[in-house]
């Protein structure tokens, strides 16, 4: 059990509750630091859309999902994600085109295509039109939830160095 006055390691939303009234300021400023993660999901499939993102919430993800390809770009024009997973076909775009799209707009942005059970060929297209990560549905959550951490991380760590020089 966690003592009221430290804060717990695992997970940093309920560090950060618990180390409001700490009586220790080093580990209260060490969560303060910690930022979610923000995924934009794209997906034309409601339920699926819905589902995933419930469930990367519970993962310490900050999640906003995106129904069209148009509510998609609205989305990244904001530009206030850092990473977008990226459905594979939707009505009005298909999703290789809506990342290149997102690559247009930040290209350090990083992007996850979600490609449809079977399909290589897009998965593969994907990769080539600008996708740092792709994932064939059915999604294993584990492996999603390393693949954004590692896109994201690797992507900051590309923008940390260009700052350097």
């Amino acid at each position: 059990m966690v003592s009221s006055n430290r804060c717990p390691r695992p997970w940093p939303t309920q560090a950060m509750e618990q180390c409001r009234n700490s009586h220790f300021p080093f580990e209260r400023s060490v969560v303060a630091r910690v930022r979610k993660i923000r995924v934009l999901l794209a997906d034309s499939e409601e339920e699926f859309s819905a589902t995933l993102a419930d469930r990367l919430r519970l993962q310490g993800f900050a999640v906003h999902c995106a129904r069209s390809a148009a509510e998609a770009v609205a989305e990244l024009e904001g530009g206030r994600f850092d990473v977008a997973l990226v459905g594979s076909d939707f009505v009005d775009m298909k999703g290789t085109d809506l990342l290149v799209h997102c690559k247009s707009l930040s290209p350090s942005r990083a992007a996850i295509l979600l490609a449809a059970h079977g399909a290589v060929d897009a998965a593969i297209v994907g990769m080539e039109r600008g996708a740092d990560d792709f994932l064939m549905k059915p999604i294993d959550l584990t492996v999603l939830a390393d693949k954004i951490r590692d896109v994201h991380h690797r992507g900051s760590s590309q923008n940390s160095q260009r700052q350097q020089r």
